[in-house]
């Protein structure tokens, strides 16, 4: 899966915000936490976990590896349930 969405802001002030995965629950409604698990934030084959809250109230945790970065532009990471 893939998603994709605009947003009118300097590229690296959104980069700034996503960036900091630990106040995602603040902008993220679905997001309870999210922390990092293993190596460098944003370096590559670093791992972050997520707790997530559906629809239902249930929670789930997401695992998540970097899989490229670009400071200011840019972040790919691959994200399982």
């Amino acid at each position: 899966m893939q998603a994709e969405i605009y947003i009118h802001a300097a590229p690296a002030a959104v980069y700034a915000k996503f960036a900091n995965i630990v106040n995602w629950s603040t902008w993220y409604p679905g997001v309870v936490s999210a922390r990092w698990v293993q190596g460098e934030p944003w370096q590559d084959n670093a791992r972050f976990v997520t707790t997530v809250r559906n629809v239902l109230g249930m929670h789930a945790q997401t695992e998540a590896v970097v899989r490229m970065s670009s400071p200011g532009r840019l972040l790919v990471y691959e994200n399982s349930m």
